[in-house]
């Protein structure tokens, strides 16, 4: 039976983005990688919250919304599909936080799906783009540009509970201004 060669190897970062591997064999060998295929954080995400308010800003209190659906989408608003051909999504978590990782470096579009009963608050008001609301009413952000090696955590939805007024109308007979018996 013929031995078996076990290859020693070892590594060395010549930039952010790149790793030399060498392999010690009965030949020494050099591979070039481009790290990002490695380990890849490029991507975009933070959180959907309750706006108490509904001014388009997480204000100290608002909590975030668990289980809401997001969207990944191309610029023209097509699904982004992952390398199956499936479509891009996740749900956020119990503290309304979500995250899209292992992007490849380009533009792309969020959509939020509101959980029944909500709609989405005012987007993109204040000065702090970290916590002001960036969905539309029809929960869609603006094109969100995300460059190699950088995340992007910003891209955010606030949710409102219209308002609702009803009762009922009655014929006040006496002009007493109470619904007698």
């Amino acid at each position: 039976m013929v031995g078996a060669m076990v290859a020693a190897a070892c590594h060395r970062v010549i930039s952010a983005h790149h790793l030399i591997i060498t392999f010690n064999t009965l030949k020494e060998q050099t591979i070039h990688m481009d790290s990002t295929s490695l380990d890849n954080n490029t991507g975009l995400g933070n959180s959907v919250f309750f706006d108490l308010n509904a001014n388009g800003v997480q204000d100290e209190g608002e909590f975030g919304a668990g289980d809401v659906l997001v969207k990944l989408l191309n610029p023209d608003g097509s699904a982004a599909l992952d390398s199956n051909g499936h479509p891009i999504t996740t749900v956020t978590n119990g503290s309304g936080e979500y995250s899209f990782t292992g992007l490849a470096a380009g533009e792309y579009k969020v959509q939020f799906v509101a959980p029944e009963g909500f709609t989405f608050t005012t987007a993109n008001t204040g000065s702090n783009d970290s916590l002001d609301s960036d969905a539309d009413r029809h929960g869609l952000t603006q094109t969100v540009v995300v460059t190699d090696g950088s995340f992007n955590d910003t891209v955010d939805a606030g949710l409102v509970r219209p308002a609702g007024l009803g009762n009922f109308v009655f014929e006040d007979l006496n002009g007493n201004g109470v619904q007698d018996a």
